[in-house]
C-alpha cells in the first residue's frame, strides 16, 4: 500500500518503539513515518492490530475524539505504552510543529476499531 510519508522522502523502516508485552506475548512496533503501529501476536505469528494511517489496509477503522473517521490519529510518535488490553497511550511529536502531546487510544478488537479517547 501507499505509504503516508512517501511524499516527504521519509524512511519506511524507521521504527521508534519496539515493546514486548511478555504477559500477553504481543510485540508492538511503532513505525514513525507511516504514522502507524502494529501489534503482533507472537503465538500465531500474525498481525493482530493496526492503528493509524495503515489501519484501513488491514481492515481496521480509526475514529478521532469527535467520533469522526480519521486516518491520522497521531504523527511521528515515539512511544506506545499499553495500559491494558484495550487502552494504550501514545506520545506524539505532532508533525514537527513544536507541540508534543500524549493521546489515549481505546481498542475494540471484535469490531476492529480504534478510538482516540483523549488528547
Amino acid at each position: 500500500p501507499e505509504c503516508p510519508g512517501e511524499d516527504f522522502g521519509m524512511a519506511y523502516d524507521h521504527v521508534n518503539t519496539v515493546f514486548w508485552d511478555m504477559e500477553r506475548n504481543k510485540l508492538f512496533l511503532l513505525a514513525a513515518f507511516i504514522y502507524s503501529y502494529f501489534e503482533f501476536d507472537l503465538e500465531t505469528e500474525k498481525i493482530s492490530m493496526v492503528v493509524g494511517a495503515m489501519a484501513e489496509h488491514f481492515g481496521w477503522n480509526n475514529f478521532n475524539t469527535k467520533d469522526n473517521p480519521s486516518m491520522y490519529l497521531f504523527r511521528l510518535s515515539h512511544e506506545v505504552t499499553p495500559i491494558n488490553s484495550t487502552h494504550h497511550v501514545i506520545f506524539d511529536n505532532n508533525d514537527f510543529n513544536g507541540r508534543s502531546f500524549a493521546t489515549l487510544m481505546s481498542f475494540d478488537r471484535a469490531k476492529r476499531e480504534t478510538k482516540q479517547v483523549w488528547q
